[in-house]
């Protein structure tokens, strides 16, 4: 009997639950936000922003353009396989990005098309970061690159024997990174 009751009890709350949900939801949108823009799959990036323009990736396979005013896409990009990189760089009109499977991809930020494409061995899951025409990233094949931004082409790597497990930050000249032995590295750039 007083199962029944806790029984009855639990579903009333849940009800209400999800009708103080749908309400405090219904009021976000329309107090708070300014717009949504739904992909087909779940987004696998944070965004960044840079001129007006929102960049981000999604596991719809498509790295997507978005009009920070009114939410409007762009353009969208199509990848092979779902967008990795946490944040994505943007640098002189050109955006950053790596994907799972193990490209980092350089794309005109105004029209969406590909200026060049960068394979590794692993997915590439770091943020780029760009420096003096150079864009510095790792990858899940225990590397870490730095490839020139014009070309696309390596300029050099090293090689860890250790997953990469934390993007890049560079301060005067030097590029530190984390990997999976515990170790944070500092390798100089200049």
């Amino acid at each position: 009997m007083i199962e029944e009751k806790i029984q009855k009890i639990i579903k009333v709350i849940g009800k209400l639950k999800t009708e103080v949900e749908a309400i405090a939801l219904e009021e976000f949108k329309a107090k708070k936000q300014k717009w949504a823009f739904s992909t087909k799959g779940v987004l696998t990036s944070s965004p960044t922003v840079s001129n007006g323009v929102v960049y981000f990736g999604s596991a719809d396979k498509h790295f997507h353009a978005v009009d920070i005013k009114t939410g409007q896409e762009k353009w969208k990009f199509k990848t092979k396989y779902w967008v990795m990189s946490e944040f994505p760089a943007v640098s002189n009109g050109v955006v950053y990005f790596g994907t799972q499977d193990g490209y980092l991809y350089a794309v005109d930020a105004k029209t969406g098309k590909q200026k060049w494409k960068f394979k590794t061995k692993g997915s590439v899951g770091s943020c780029p970061q760009v420096l003096n025409g150079v864009v510095y990233f790792s990858s899940y094949d225990n590397h870490f690159y730095a490839v020139d931004v014009k070309t696309g082409k390596e300029k050099w790597n090293i090689e860890l024997g250790k997953t990469i497990s934390s993007s890049p930050v560079i301060s005067k000249g030097v590029v530190y990174f984390g990997s999976s032995d515990g170790c944070l590295r500092a390798v100089n750039i200049k």
